[in-house]
């Protein structure tokens, strides 16, 4: 588990003459993660996981925008919980390694901000299946 919390300003000469806002592009006052991870006794450790993150609002744009009030286009907060198992399977001297992620299980949309007014959505629902071999 962790959390960032932190209240970034943008500060120069830009800032000082308006052309930018007082938010940084894409960083988030908030975020957070939990993972959770429970061992069975079932054959091949099968392990259950199960992670919750959360992300703050987000500027979206460096300049503030006057229709706004003079204030940045945020994206909103969004948060996700992802779910999965992982198992070592043994074939002969071979070991297998199956991590399996259903990613976003509530399916949330959000937007993800790369760069100043580039956004692109966040992953929505999705399974992740990794194989490795040990041999």
């Amino acid at each position: 588990a962790g959390a960032v919390i932190m209240d970034p300003v943008v500060t120069g000469p830009g800032r000082a003459a308006g052309l930018v806002g007082s938010r940084p592009t894409g960083v988030s006052k908030l975020f957070g993660r939990v993972d959770l991870n429970y061992r069975t006794d079932l054959p091949g450790h099968l392990v259950l996981t199960g992670s919750f993150e959360y992300k703050g609002s987000a500027a979206a744009t460096a300049a503030p925008i006057a229709h706004l009030g003079g204030r940045q286009l945020m994206v909103d907060p969004f948060w996700t919980i992802d779910i999965g198992t992982r198992q070592t399977i043994q074939i002969n001297k071979t070991t297998l390694g199956v991590r399996m992620i259903l990613r976003d299980i509530l399916d949330k949309a959000g937007w993800h901000v790369s760069a100043p007014d580039v956004l692109f959505p966040t992953h929505r629902r999705s399974l992740l299946i990794n194989v490795t071999a040990d041999f």
